[in-house]
């Protein structure tokens, strides 16, 4: 999904654009969902600019729904309106609480988690993101008899998708 800001380095044919036209923006979410056989979800890793526009939204939902997917917002803009349109066409969805990575250092990674334990003690449950970065999955890794002291269990995000 097209962002706010970039240089449009990470823009290439696969991204929804705003430039798009309704049954453009309908043909390539369709072509994308279609592209990866066995997606359980979908959440938006970019998409600031296109997660802002509702009328936009509504169609990637419509396409989201039809195949079965929930689905999870980044949050990439505070001004999303992506869980709202999911809930609105009753997809599973939900929102990250928490983001591990935006520095990829591994004192920042190891607090980031940290927090996520603290939030999902206090609340419940919590949705922490990152990205595929041997860095975090190190971090993860290190941490795993951190997560289980403290009685936490990572699962699947479509578990806590609602």
């Amino acid at each position: 999904m097209e962002p706010v800001e970039g240089n449009g380095e990470n823009i290439d044919e696969n991204t929804l654009l705003m430039a798009h036209s309704s049954r453009e923006l309908r043909v390539l979410t369709h072509k994308l969902i279609l592209s990866i056989p066995y997606a359980s979800g979908m959440n938006n890793h970019m998409g600031s600019l296109l997660t802002q526009d509702e009328e936009k939204m509504q169609i990637v939902m419509e396409e989201i729904k039809d195949a079965g997917l929930y689905t999870i917002d980044s949050l990439t803009t505070p001004e999303s309106v992506l869980l709202s349109s999911a809930r609105a066409n009753r997809i599973k969805s939900a929102s990250r609480d928490i983001f591990i990575d935006n520095d990829r250092s591994e004192v920042n990674i190891r607090e980031a988690l940290l927090q996520a334990i603290r939030h999902a003690k206090n609340r419940g449950s919590t949705i922490a993101i990152g990205h595929p970065h041997s860095i975090t999955i190190k971090v993860l890794g290190d941490m795993k008899k951190e997560f289980i002291k403290s009685g936490i269990e990572l699962v699947y995000a479509s578990e806590l998708a609602r």
